[in-house]
């Protein structure tokens, strides 16, 4: 029976050790887990303020493309009826 209680107690001891390992690796896992989903946060947030700064300059650049042609348009008109 001795010999059974130093079996059950070195068991014990070692499950007792890799259980505290295990979770220590999961301590640290999540540690960086956290620190990656913080990082791609930051980084999804930049990339829609630059896609929303895009957006609105593309918005400029097809607003001043089209007051050209319509100024354009506008004095080619002018033109034809002075020609006549």
């Amino acid at each position: 029976m001795n010999d059974s209680l130093i079996h059950a107690d070195t068991f014990f001891f070692t499950t007792t050790i890799v259980v505290v390992l295990v979770a220590l690796g999961i301590l640290i896992a999540l540690f960086y887990l956290i620190r990656i989903l913080r990082d791609a946060s930051r980084l999804a947030r930049g990339i829609r303020e630059e896609g929303d700064a895009i957006s609105a300059d593309v918005g400029r650049v097809r607003r001043s493309v089209a007051n050209f042609f319509a100024r354009a348009t506008h004095r080619a008109r002018g033109r034809r009826t002075h020609r006549h």
